[in-house]
């Protein structure tokens, strides 16, 4: 089932990106991509999925019109304890509208995961589809849905089902100067199905902070740096997240 989903949503917007003429010539077109980063945390939809300083890698291709991107993305940390290996595609609709989704296999806490097993009851997989819309320059908003894998719970008959749980986001840029940027952003989190959800127990906010991003010249090399300051009111607890871009 899971093979059957992804393969065909994969075919479908490979086929629209394909069909696409692009808008614009681009003569210095290249279709594959390669980025290194290195934080000392790592923070996700008000999680705080590691709290080891850790490198990460990602490896994409894009299509000449620049709507479809798949990628992998590996996340290490310096002292082992996290380990993350994703899969994800991407399309841009335009008008600001985009759809995202990924393969998450965090398998820190899985010491015999199968990177093939995506059995709801056992695997390390969960699978996420995002829906964005930039409504302007500064506005932006998102809804992740969590579609498969180990998002679960047990009904009254004792069965394992997906709990389908939602993660909503609204993003806004309040001060840009030159190649400084400061962003606002809450976030929430629900399940249609039941009380409890991926992110917390019951529905509510479980993301709220700001970035700070900015461009440092080190030598003849831009460098992007971002803080990241979040609370989490459902869990309890804060963080702060500062990334460097290396390539």
């Amino acid at each position: 089932m899971y093979k059957s989903i992804c393969f065909g949503l994969l075919l479908a917007l490979l086929g629209v990106s394909l069909s696409d003429a692009p808008a614009v010539a681009q003569d210095n077109y290249s279709p594959v991509g390669i980025q290194l980063q290195a934080k000392n945390m790592h923070l996700w939809h008000g999680y705080k999925v590691t709290n080891s300083a850790l490198a990460s890698v990602a490896v994409d291709y894009t299509t000449r019109n620049g709507r479809f991107t798949i990628g992998l993305w590996n996340g290490q940390s310096f002292d082992a304890d996290y380990t993350e290996f994703d899969y994800y595609l991407s399309y841009d609709f335009g008008r600001g509208i985009g759809l995202s989704v990924w393969d998450i296999n965090n398998f820190s806490d899985y010491p015999n995961a199968n990177i093939f097993n995506y059995n709801r009851s056992t695997t390390s997989h969960f699978i996420e589809a995002t829906l964005s819309y930039q409504a302007t320059p500064s506005l932006g908003f998102k809804w992740g849905t969590i579609v498969l894998g180990r998002d679960t719970y047990t009904n009254p008959a004792g069965k394992i089902r997906n709990a389908f749980s939602n993660y909503a986001e609204a993003d806004y840029r309040f001060f840009h100067h030159e190649t400084i940027n400061v962003h606002l952003f809450v976030g929430g989190a629900f399940s249609f199905v039941q009380k409890a959800h991926f992110y917390g127990s019951k529905p509510g906010i479980v993301n709220l902070g700001f970035k700070i991003s900015n461009i440092f010249q080190v030598l003849e090399y831009d460098l992007p740096v971002a803080a990241t300051a979040m609370w989490n009111p459902e869990q309890q607890y804060g963080a702060m997240q500062l990334s460097v871009n290396i390539f």
